[in-house]
């Protein structure tokens, strides 16, 4: 692929296709464009679920050699069908990771990560009726009934601007409060340290224990509450959330330039993970600069290489240790 890469860069480039930061957001948009197809698939998706369910349940029902292989395979399909938006992100992110700046350095532990992720996944799966029966809230509906009853159509798209920055607003905000919650508390670190321990940090290695996970969707959870979003809007919201972080962790160079002081990017938030004392509970942020600025956690980056992991831990090594939030003390 980078012989690909190299032959597309014409001469007026840069030698080193690596700098080129075309290249580099171009193969950004395409994670981004993979990550949203499990998204706005959804509602397909779940009726192939209940399909698939429905034909397990009869053929397993209807007993015999037929009936219990037509219903195992019928349920393996079910399983790959639910795990198949992971496995997906996964292979994108490994194949954008692995062409832009090389194989990951510890290719063994992708198989424990790809195990992680298609277990979050079945989490969501049946946490999924219970965020349906809290959204959409709708506290804001009459802005929305404004919007389409009283504005006029030319004053509509300045509405969806303002309402937009509410939304960044909102969610930055929420955000910014739990991962700085996850910290200063011991029962909330106790598994948000899951997430601190990986050594080997990259969009693909990007996990976090389920309690910490579900606590940091809690912000769009609510944010989409109070606007009343419809659940596929708030799927998308999700999925747009989740690339967003895995832009933060990746290692590719995918950074803002002189954006990135006061939208978050990538350089500014692995100094969060940085085993260097003097960034430690800084940087929570998750969207703008501006709240670290605005409650005193900002420490600039300095654009030196960056150790992750915690200082005398291990990263989980299986997944029980994953799932416990245990830590294993180094020697």
């Amino acid at each position: 692929m980078q012989t690909v890469i190299r032959s597309l860069r014409g001469p007026g480039l840069q030698e080193d296709w690596r700098s080129s930061r075309a290249v580099l957001w171009m193969a950004a948009a395409f994670a981004i464009a993979v990550a949203l197809i499990p998204a706005l698939t959804g509602e397909w998706q779940q009726q192939a679920l209940a399909e698939l369910s429905g034909l397990a349940s009869r053929y397993f029902a209807e007993g015999g050699l037929a009936g219990f292989a037509l219903g195992g395979a019928s349920a393996a399909g079910w399983g790959l069908l639910l795990s198949s938006n992971a496995l997906i992100i996964i292979a994108a992110w490994f194949a954008l990771e692995s062409a832009l700046v090389g194989w990951p350095k510890n290719l063994k532990w992708i198989g424990f990560i790809i195990a992680v992720q298609v277990g979050m996944v079945g989490v969501y799966f049946f946490a999924n009726p219970y965020i349906q029966m809290v959204l959409p809230v709708g506290l804001f509906d009459p802005l929305l009934s404004l919007r389409s009853d009283v504005l006029p159509q030319s004053l509509r798209f300045v509405f969806d601007i303002l309402l937009a920055i509410l939304v960044i607003l909102i969610r930055g905000f929420f955000n910014y409060w739990k991962h700085r919650a996850s910290h200063e508390i011991p029962f909330l670190w106790h598994f948000h340290a899951v997430h601190h321990s990986i050594e080997d940090l990259d969009a693909v290695t990007d996990i976090a224990h389920p309690v910490d996970d579900l606590l940091g969707r809690a912000a769009t959870i609510i944010m989409a509450a109070l606007i009343g979003f419809e659940y596929q809007t708030f799927a998308v919201l999700v999925a747009l959330h989740t690339v967003y972080g895995q832009l933060h962790h990746t290692r590719a160079p995918l950074n803002l330039g002189p954006l990135g002081k006061i939208i978050v990017d990538r350089n500014f938030h692995l100094t969060h993970h940085s085993i260097d004392p003097k960034y430690f509970d800084r940087n929570y942020s998750g969207s703008l600069v501006l709240y670290d600025k605005l409650f005193g956690t900002y420490e600039a980056p300095d654009d030196k290489p960056i150790t992750t992991g915690i200082p005398g831990h291990h990263q989980p090594a299986n997944v029980w240790e994953f799932a416990t939030a245990r830590l294993r003390p180094r020697d």
